[in-house]
């Protein structure tokens, strides 16, 4: 495996989110340049899902990552088919209290069910695809490259196709995983 440089992994993903025009993303991005190192990352756990790495492009800068289900009790069609890699947050290898920011996997044609959450969301589409809904407006698939901005306890639900979604995630606001609600 390749190590990974979080530093440029972190960087790189905040010029991306500066990329969007978003003013709230780049606010995020700010902050993210802004997280301490803290201590090494984590080993990734080992999850079903991350079997849809080799797919992807990136896969080798990725698969050291710490990769984890977040111990979250989730319905039976999602339960092993997701996961995150968070690199900022209060218990993260880079320290923040104001942001948690990492990456996020989803297996093919798997259905995350509607949830909420008190913190503002950006999740930035790298590759693959999904089926978004936010509350009970009309599905709609954004682009990848794409922005998707949730709203603090905006629900919100995901569909993907055939093939696995990669995406960057970031947390503002109140980012307390205790307000995670499906």
């Amino acid at each position: 495996m390749v190590p990974v440089n979080l530093r440029d992994l972190i960087d790189s993903a905040a010029e991306l989110y500066l990329a969007t025009g978003n003013a709230r993303a780049a606010e995020a991005a700010k902050l993210m340049r802004a997280a301490v190192p803290e201590r090494p990352a984590d080993p990734p756990q080992v999850l079903p899902v991350l079997s849809h790495l080799p797919s992807i492009a990136m896969q080798h800068e990725l698969a050291n990552l710490p990769w984890t289900d977040g111990g979250f009790s989730l319905p039976d069609p999602i339960r092993g088919r997701n996961a995150f890699a968070e690199l900022i947050g209060p218990e993260g290898p880079f320290l923040s209290a104001k942001c948690r920011f990492g990456f996020y996997l989803q297996a093919p044609d798997c259905f995350y069910p509607p949830h909420s959450h008190a913190a503002e969301e950006f999740y930035l589409l790298l590759s693959g695809s999904a089926e978004w809904q936010l509350d009970d407006s009309r599905s709609f698939t954004p682009p990848s490259p794409g922005l998707v901005h949730h709203q603090p306890w905006q629900k919100h639900a995901m569909r993907t196709g055939a093939s696995p979604l990669l995406a960057l995630w970031v947390w503002l606001g109140n980012i307390s995983y205790g307000t995670y609600s499906i």
